[in-house]
């Protein structure tokens, strides 16, 4: 099966805001999956991050990234997070998202990321949407952020 990258253009919404859509196929099981998205060290090691908080429906959780000084600027100051909104077992993981320096203008938590996962052929083709986005800058940063996720990812999932 092909394991092209799929990314839709994002979309503004009526409330002006930006959605972002990518997926890939995994050649992998919806149980393997999930297990790596649920799993605190699967997760860190997926986003190429350092992860705090349980990954459980209400935590709170924080995402830190390894910079050089020199690569902080106002596009990303390296820490960001939100809440667990929904963990649906072999299908579903969803928390909020945002930066914690509330001078780029995307607060904590205000944006949603849902991972999905959906069975096809012999493996799972996983869908990463993000609702909220409050610019069309935002969405192109975030979404090439998203793509790299999966597509470095690709074949650490059986």
């Amino acid at each position: 099966m092909n394991q092209v990258l799929s990314i839709k253009e994002f979309m503004q919404t009526a409330q002006g805001t930006f959605t972002i859509e990518m997926s890939q196929f995994i050649n992998a099981s919806a149980e393997t999956i999930y297990g790596i998205l649920s799993d605190k060290a699967g997760l860190s090691e997926f986003m190429g991050c350092e992860i705090d908080g349980d990954l459980k429906t209400g935590a709170a959780i924080k995402f830190t990234w390894e910079m050089p000084e020199n690569a902080k600027d106002d596009n990303c100051s390296g820490v960001n997070g939100g809440t667990i909104v929904n963990m649906i077992e072999n299908r579903l993981l969803s928390f909020t998202w945002g930066d914690e320096n509330p001078e780029r203008g995307l607060p904590w938590g205000s944006t949603l990321v849902e991972f999905k996962i959906e069975p096809e052929n012999d493996g799972c083709r996983v869908t990463i949407l993000h609702y909220d986005l409050p610019s069309e800058e935002e969405a192109k940063n975030h979404q090439g952020g998203w793509s790299s996720f999966l597509e470095q990812n690709t074949g650490n999932w059986a």
